[in-house]
């Protein structure tokens, strides 16, 4: 009884993981060859994006700590109680700036807060943002240089479009592409599976702010190009996922690469895709 319920468990997955790669491939292609072809269909995209960055509010717990962030950055737009030298390899220190300023671009951005509007919470965002410009720390793992801190600061960055300068714009596009090549996602080389859709989310973020729709659909194709069956690192012919060479990465990596494809869907059904798919919209539904 216990080998059916595990087979039948087993089954749901896979037939999920098939629907969402169909769906994910369909959409990302119909949106390159069939759309986003003017700036009208970027900005749908970009509100989109930043609907989903605010799309849970603030809890109780996160506006509470808010304050002590605000009174605790420093003049120059630095927290004290983060070693911005840190050499750690995997929980690296000055990611929680980004995820600090993160959590005031929230509120400084959700209606639901008293922050919205407040020029002074508004400069403290921005002193945090020059403060990585001038000083950019640099984490002795690639990951979180190409991958870990642009993955945040393109939110924080979405949020707050309105207020950056052409300066620092060409700045944290540069902090944001940096894993980008003409041609290709790098990753120690060549990015593939979910590293690929890391750097593609980080590109992406950086096509929406220098409103770029070529940057666009390189994005979707190179995220529709990696869903696929694979003897190398992705979705295996059995449904497992590798990633780190032949290793089953299913709830780490794995987990991840079904997200992103999931978010890029979301981000790309604009209203000239919806009548004639409904088909496939049904399938995103059903999961």
């Amino acid at each position: 009884m216990i080998k059916k319920k595990i087979k039948q468990i087993i089954d749901v997955l896979v037939c999920c993981i098939k629907l969402r790669m169909v769906l994910c491939f369909f959409l990302s292609y119909t949106f390159l060859y069939s759309h986003a072809q003017s700036p009208t269909d970027l900005q749908q995209v970009k509100d989109k994006i930043v609907k989903s960055i605010n799309e849970k509010p603030l809890t109780a717990d996160e506006l509470s700590v808010i304050p002590g962030l605000i009174k605790d950055m420093d003049a120059e737009g630095k927290w004290s109680d983060i070693n911005y030298k840190d050499g750690t390899a995997s929980l690296w220190q000055p990611a929680n700036h980004w995820r600090r300023l993160l959590l005031l671009a929230k509120a400084c951005t959700q209606g639901n807060t008293k922050y919205k509007g407040d020029s002074f919470f508004h400069d403290k965002i921005m002193s945090g943002i020059n403060w990585w410009l001038q000083n950019t720390p640099h984490a002795s793992n690639y990951w979180w240089n190409a991958i870990g801190i642009p993955g945040i600061m393109g939110e924080v960055c979405l949020l707050m479009e309105k207020d950056l300068n052409p300066e620092m714009l060409t700045g944290l596009v540069n902090l944001l592409t940096v894993g980008v090549k003409p041609g290709y996602y790098d990753y120690f080389g060549k990015a593939i599976g979910q590293n690929l859709l890391w750097l593609a989310t980080a590109h992406l973020y950086a096509g929406c702010l220098t409103n770029d729709v070529q940057v666009l659909k390189r994005v979707f194709a190179a995220a529709a190009n990696e869903i696929t069956i694979t003897k190398g690192e992705g979705i295996q012919a059995d449904y497992s996922f590798h990633q780190h060479g032949p290793q089953n990465y299913a709830y780490g990596y794995g987990k991840g690469f079904v997200q992103l494809p999931q978010n890029f869907c979301t981000w790309l059904i604009i209203p000239p895709l919806l009548s004639p798919k409904k088909k496939s919209i049904s399938f995103l539904i059903i999961y």
